[in-house]
């Protein structure tokens, strides 16, 4: 299963259901409200699933389910989620974070300290001590 790292708050339930679904051996897709897809999950993947897809459009996703479909894959929808690729859905992941409506406390505390203007720009993070993880924030501008 492969997911976007630009996912703020995405819940747990998510990732879940769609694992259950990948371990019955059914091809999962986690729809994005923007058209494309946050989450993929296959239990195989034939070989130019994904070639000459069009990426960053609104019907990324839905043309994926459609080659998918034809490859003879019945695939199975996880819940539809945000991600945060542009400007404007930066802004929307720091109000939904102030509101509390979404519950990604380190996102939060580092957005914080941004100025809105640096809201939705690529940023470049050290990290001291042992690092677990690598995350890549995909942004435009």
């Amino acid at each position: 299963m492969v997911i976007g790292t630009d996912l703020p708050g995405l819940p747990r339930r998510c990732l879940d259901a769609a694992r259950l679904q990948a371990c019955r051996t059914r091809p999962v897709i986690g729809p994005s409200e923007d058209g494309g897809f946050y989450l993929l999950g296959l239990r195989r993947c034939p070989s130019g699933l994904l070639r000459g897809l069009p990426w960053s459009s609104a019907t990324t996703g839905s043309n994926t389910v459609a080659r998918m479909r034809s490859a003879g894959l019945a695939v199975a929808e996880a819940e539809s989620w945000f991600d945060v690729d542009v400007p404007a859905r930066s802004q929307a992941a720091r109000g939904l974070l102030h509101e509390q409506r979404i519950c990604a406390p380190r996102t939060a505390h580092f957005i914080a300290g941004l100025t809105p203007a640096e809201v939705g720009m690529s940023v470049a993070v050290s990290v001291s001590g042992p690092l677990r993880i690598s995350v890549v924030l995909p942004v435009l501008r």
